[in-house]
């Protein structure tokens, strides 16, 4: 299976019922590719990882700030990339 790449075109996002938590996921955007990139981070032993999920059908709004996105198909685990600044 080949790991895509992704490049956010928004910042990672924790909502608010994911802040605080021992494993939490936020949640980022890559409009290039139509897709929302799920971190999960586990702070008890520092681990992270990446999946990638295709835009969901409705019609909702990425809002993580407000409350956790709706996810479409799994595509699944992904590499995330930022522009140098």
């Amino acid at each position: 299976m080949t790991t895509r790449t992704y490049r956010p075109t928004t910042d990672f996002v924790a909502p608010p019922e994911e802040q605080g938590q021992i494993v939490q996921r936020s949640y980022a955007l890559d409009a290039e590719a139509e897709v929302i990139l799920c971190r999960e981070t586990d702070y008890s032993d520092g681990s992270q990882t990446i999946v990638a999920f295709r835009y969901p059908d409705d019609d909702s709004e990425f809002q993580p700030w407000n409350v956790a996105p709706s996810l479409g198909r799994l595509i699944g685990p992904c590499i995330v990339t930022q522009d140098d600044q």
